[in-house]
């Protein structure tokens, strides 16, 4: 018989479910398997068994997806896994209850208990060599990226910190809430807001129970029960729970206001101190006292107002 070209493809799948391994050689005209095993060529004795299995009437077919298979077991197997919800493969990480439906998918999901990279300044780990590089900068005084909008000049350490501070000095806020239609300008605040409606706080102190909207709220908070102030001026020592508080407390030195009432020109640390002077322009007084009815421009103005006024009917 006359040498013909061996394909190594073509029936792998059936020869690791049959025990045996094949090779297809052929023709325009005829398939002939040869037996690796035996070394003969055979176009009935091995070709049966294995063409009797892939032959369409003798397939297991997935209902769900077509999907065919020459064994029952191995449908039932890709049914169990492509289509119920059936994790088997289960991370044994302490602390970690995540299930998989494949072992690939575990062996994935463990890198990220692995982190190889830690930053030498404060031992914080992480999965990959980019995100110790962009953490290294929170350690860094650099701050490359200068804001050149007219009178700001604010710099900051990274790119999408300075693309967040631009839209400041818009009036671009695409993002816009269904329920009572306050715009934003990131889908990230939009999403903050929109806990406000639902009323939903998942995260909650295991010291005192009070629960919040945001991870970032419940770890600022938990810093009053530890007594930590992680933050430090460096010109005067005085400490800080929270960075922006020692932003803010930073200018008293600098003398730095970055924040200028359009109207008057008046300039403010704060921004929250910069609304409520806008207030003086725009005679605006959300604060309503409960008891009689007065509106005042300031939370604190209301507090002074109702000790002063109503403390003697308060139950």
């Amino acid at each position: 018989m006359e040498n013909r070209p061996v394909i190594t493809q073509g029936l792998v799948e059936n020869a690791e479910e049959l025990g045996r391994c094949f090779n297809l050689a052929t023709n325009s005209m005829e398939i002939q398997i040869q037996s690796n095993t035996c070394g003969r060529t055979h176009l009935e004795s091995h070709s049966t068994e294995a063409g009797d299995q892939t032959r369409p009437e003798n397939l297991h077919k997935c209902e769900e997806c077509s999907r065919h298979f020459t064994k029952q077991c191995l449908l039932k197997r890709h049914m169990q896994r492509v289509h119920t919800k059936e994790k088997p493969f289960h991370c044994d990480h302490e602390g970690c209850d995540e299930q998989f439906r494949l072992f690939v998918e575990l062996k994935r999901h463990m890198r990220v208990h692995a982190k190889p990279f830690q930053c030498q300044e404060c031992d914080k780990q992480f999965l990959r060599l980019g995100l110790l590089k962009k953490h290294m900068v929170s350690h860094s005084d650099q701050t490359p990226f200068q804001c050149d909008h007219h009178g700001c000049g604010k710099q900051f350490r990274r790119k999408g910190e300075l693309k967040k501070h631009l839209l400041t000095h818009t009036d671009v806020k695409p993002y816009q809430c269904e329920v009572c239609g306050k715009q934003s300008r990131l889908m990230g605040d939009l999403k903050k807001h929109m806990l406000t409606h639902t009323g939903e706080k998942p995260h909650r102190c295991e010291e005192c129970g009070k629960q919040f909207t945001q991870t970032a709220s419940l770890k600022k908070h938990l810093r009053s029960h530890t007594g930590e102030k992680p933050f430090q001026c460096e010109k005067c020592g005085m400490q800080f729970t929270q960075m922006g508080s020692l932003k803010v407390h930073a200018r008293t030195h600098t003398d730095e206001k970055p924040y200028m009432c359009e109207t008057c020109g008046k300039r403010c640390r704060q921004l929250s101190n910069l609304k409520e002077h806008m207030m003086t322009h725009t005679g605006e007084k959300p604060y309503i006292c409960q008891v009689c009815g007065r509106q005042v421009r300031h939370m604190s103005a209301l507090k002074k107002h109702i000790m002063r006024n109503h403390a003697s009917k308060q139950v």
